[in-house]
């Protein structure tokens, strides 16, 4: 049962989300806990994330940010530019903070979460969350994002997907996995609609075997809601098994991704664990239960869409 101060932060978000997001380098705001000289006081506060913290006096009085606001506590956290952790190997944003991991950039059959994954012929690649099946008839399908599957603003259906990822010698027609079956596009900030999720499914091709089975993990066992500050863990085809923590959840922002820009609700974010080439990972706490699919993130943290929305919406389950 949440408390009165956690229900009062969700309604500040609902109600005032425009209020922060339309200050200077704020590009999202959620629930989580107050940190002082980087130390967690476990005290429920209202995060603002903001590309770039500014002194007070060089800010206009419009772009200050209150300590307090209806009675909660504010914490502003630097996060640093959103980017998709989808790679290009044109043009590698890697954060160089992370280990890269290699081994899960080649081929590997059977096919498992955490191995690279591309359209053919494209250049852009990202990860194999998970193995999923559909809700009717049980059909085995691959879990990612739609930008690593599906497209940009664009859906694309029956695309096929390779697995290694094109730029590592995938294009083969014997690299073949998958081909897209169902994919949300995303909807443009112009819109005026939420993005709730960013998500595709591929279905497997019946002569390509596969593992329910995550490298270091384990197999998935069901879903979980995500609880702040509790330990994760996931495997991406870029940096390999990371681990980390939740840092916020109810999570809305308005982000401008590689040059697009998308308002983003009820979103969870947790500490850096992934890099560009990890988009589509799905992350899973201590109990291997899945709590989010992440598609994007910055200098200092990783967002995710919650898990359930993302089966829900494409009528999946592990």
């Amino acid at each position: 049962m949440e408390s009165l101060v956690e229900k009062n932060i969700k309604d500040i978000i609902s109600k005032y989300n425009k209020f922060f997001l339309s200050k200077k380098n704020v590009f999202a705001i959620g629930l989580g806990q107050k940190f002082i000289k980087n130390i967690n006081t476990h005290e429920l506060c209202l995060k603002i994330f903001v590309e770039k913290k500014e002194p007070s006096n060089v800010l206009l009085e419009k772009d200050l940010i209150p300590k307090n606001f209806l009675g909660i506590k504010l914490d502003v956290m630097e996060l640093g530019e959103i980017n998709y952790f989808f790679n290009s190997y044109d043009n590698d944003t890697a954060n160089n903070n992370l280990a890269f991991s290699p081994e899960f950039l080649s081929r590997i059959r059977p096919i498992q979460s955490g191995c690279s994954i591309s359209q053919y012929k494209k250049k852009t690649w990202g990860t194999l969350g998970a193995i999923v099946f559909g809700n009717k008839y049980n059909t085995p399908y691959i879990l990612s994002n739609y930008h690593v599957m599906g497209g940009s603003d664009k859906q694309t259906s029956v695309a096929p997907i390779l697995q290694p990822a094109a730029v590592f010698d995938g294009v083969n027609n014997f690299n073949i996995i998958a081909t897209v079956t169902r994919s949300i596009p995303l909807e443009p900030i112009s819109s005026n609609l939420a993005n709730f999720v960013d998500c595709a499914i591929a279905k497997i091709l019946p002569y390509v075997k596969y593992t329910k089975n995550i490298f270091n993990i384990g197999e998935i066992l069901g879903t979980s809601i995500p609880k702040l500050n509790n330990k994760i863990k996931k495997v991406g085809a870029r940096t390999g098994y990371t681990e980390g923590k939740i840092l916020a959840i109810n999570v809305i922002s308005n982000s401008t991704i590689n040059g697009n820009k998308y308002y983003y609700k009820d979103q969870i974010l947790v500490s850096r664990m992934s890099d560009s080439g990890d988009s589509g990972s799905v992350y899973v706490n201590s109990y291997n239960k899945a709590i989010g699919l992440g598609f994007g993130g910055a200098k200092n943290g990783t967002f995710l869409n919650p898990i359930d929305l993302v089966l829900n919406v494409l009528k999946v389950h592990f």
